[in-house]
């Protein structure tokens, strides 16, 4: 809505009859902040990405020489995507990196964090000190338990593969596939 007012698409009046609600809601509604705005804060934003040792195998079998550190490729495509929505709202976005041992200063206002318990130490205690939910692992990987339903919510890449411990992929109740 702002933006389209922004940009001159649609007046107020035309907004309002478009969407069939009163042009002072229109009013209403285009002076609080898109959600995106909610959640990313005002002024600059700070996504720390943490970095990580590369393993692998090389295409005939051999063990791959350790790489790193990296980023993974999921963190920094999620980090592009924040950076185009704070863009989209008029935020100034940038990252930095979380090093391996995963120290990061967490006191910093419009800060996100991108990094599981598996490679911060910090984190791992911060994300146990929740009272409503815990990361924990078991032989499919990590998951969400809800301490107050009992839910458990794991990171399913698509219905009905095994969980996948990456950054753009959703939480989902394992029941929620049919």
């Amino acid at each position: 809505m702002n933006e389209t007012l922004r940009v001159g698409e649609l007046n107020s009046t035309q907004l309002a009859a478009e969407l069939g609600i009163s042009k002072g809601r229109v009013s209403q509604l285009a002076k609080g902040a898109p959600p995106e705005r909610l959640f990313l804060g005002s002024g600059k934003v700070i996504v720390a990405l943490a970095e990580k040792l590369e393993h692998g195998k090389l295409h005939d079998g051999r063990d791959k020489r350790v790489q790193g550190p990296v980023i993974a490729t999921e963190d920094f495509q999620t980090y592009e995507h924040l950076r185009e929505l704070a863009e989209d709202v008029g935020l100034e976005i940038t990252f930095e990196r979380i090093p391996l041992g995963g120290n990061v200063r967490l006191n910093r206002n419009n800060l996100v964090v991108i990094c599981g318990p598996r490679l911060s130490p910090l984190i791992e205690q911060i994300l146990e000190s929740g009272p409503y939910l815990r990361f924990d692992k078991d032989d499919d990987g990590w998951f969400l338990t809800d301490w107050k339903t009992g839910e458990v919510y794991r990171l399913w890449t698509v219905e009905g593969e095994r969980p996948a411990n990456v950054a753009t992929r959703r939480w989902a109740h394992p029941l929620a596939w049919p």
